[in-house]
């Protein structure tokens, strides 16, 4: 009994910290996609200004 309470409590840490990185993964792949598009955007009104 006490071994699967301790081995159910394990399995519940274990999922959180999955959640937990792939909610990470997320919000890194979100910062790159937004600093893309800001240097994009960057990019075009400089090219604007040349012409």
């Amino acid at each position: 009994l006490e071994k699967s309470k301790k081995l159910k409590m394990r399995l519940k840490l274990e999922m959180k910290k999955r959640r937990k990185r792939s909610q990470r993964r997320n919000l890194n792949r979100r910062k790159v996609r937004r600093k893309k598009q800001k240097l994009g955007l960057r990019l075009r009104l400089f090219h604007q200004k040349m012409k």
